[in-house]
């Protein structure tokens, strides 16, 4: 199997956006259905924390502005949401036209400690509200959607997770591919230089390792062949106490056999970790 090269400008090329999107969101669909795994009851919550038109944030982007925002952002969840993993994710533009700028950061929040125990966080979205005014020092309550997700909503779970990963140029060409507008491109460079997505709690690099290894779980990053072009990378799980990596799929595979053996030339394997779009908990 072969994919040809893209222009690696991941902000004005679909092919190069949507590689870039799914090599970043598969670790995190893994790890999810992973923890459903262990701990069937674990909650998720998803909320969308809005910026509304007429403040300093929307009427000002920069980097500097935005690394303020994250920051916002970091402390409301970890005071909401104490000692939990989460994953932000910064947007600019709206989904229904991405020519529109609509600042907002996506949360999604899982329901284990760094104690590798289970939380309950449900709190009511009213208070999430006047919680997220006060943070923004605003005079109205700003737009806050928030959601929670369960074994049983794998499906919406996984869709709403992959949503939060799109780049913006998938949205702009989900129609279709069209030529890029002077709107689109001003917001779509806003956005150079600045890490859209952050890692909060145990899902930080630095401290994710350790949290998972009280769990049991070990991820394993598998790259193409050296003499193959390089197109990305996929993390499997080694569930605790198997010899077995887990794919999205539920197909499973002996780590001996890994070992032995070029894993990436078996084409049943490659197609389940690029192709596969069933979804098994």
């Amino acid at each position: 199997i072969y994919v040809l090269l893209g222009c690696n400008n991941r902000r004005i090329c679909l092919n190069c956006g949507q590689l870039y999107s799914k090599t970043l969101y598969e670790p995190t669909r893994n790890l999810l259905l992973t923890l459903w795994r262990i701990f069937p009851q674990m909650e998720v919550a998803h909320i969308v924390l809005t910026v509304p038109h007429d403040h300093e944030f929307f009427l000002n982007p920069s980097k500097r502005n935005f690394n303020k925002l994250f920051r916002l952002a970091n402390s409301f969840i970890k005071m909401c949401f104490p000692d939990t993993a989460a994953l932000l994710v910064l947007h600019n533009w709206s989904s229904r036209n991405p020519e529109m700028p609509h600042l907002h950061i996506h949360c999604f929040i899982f329901g284990v400690t760094s104690e590798a125990t289970l939380t309950h966080f449900w709190i009511d979205s009213d208070i999430i509200r006047e919680r997220w005014q006060e943070f923004l020092c605003y005079w109205r309550l700003p737009v806050v959607h928030i959601e929670y997700y369960y074994k049983h909503d794998a499906k919406k779970a996984l869709h709403a997770l992959r949503y939060i990963y799109r780049s913006p140029i998938e949205d702009y060409c989900k129609d279709g591919e069209r030529p890029l507008s002077r709107e689109f491109l001003k917001l779509t460079y806003e956005l150079v230089g600045i890490h859209r997505f952050r890692y909060i709690g145990w899902l930080a690099p630095c401290h994710r390792k350790k949290v998972l290894e009280k769990l049991g779980i070990v991820e394993v990053t598998l790259k193409r062949h050296e003499n193959w072009e390089y197109i990305g990378s996929w993390t499997v799980m080694l569930l605790p106490n198997t010899d077995y990596l887990i794919f999205p799929s539920g197909y499973s595979i002996r780590i001996d056999e890994v070992r032995t053996q070029e894993i990436l030339r078996i084409k049943k394997v490659y197609r389940l970790l690029v192709e596969d779009q069933k979804i098994t908990v």
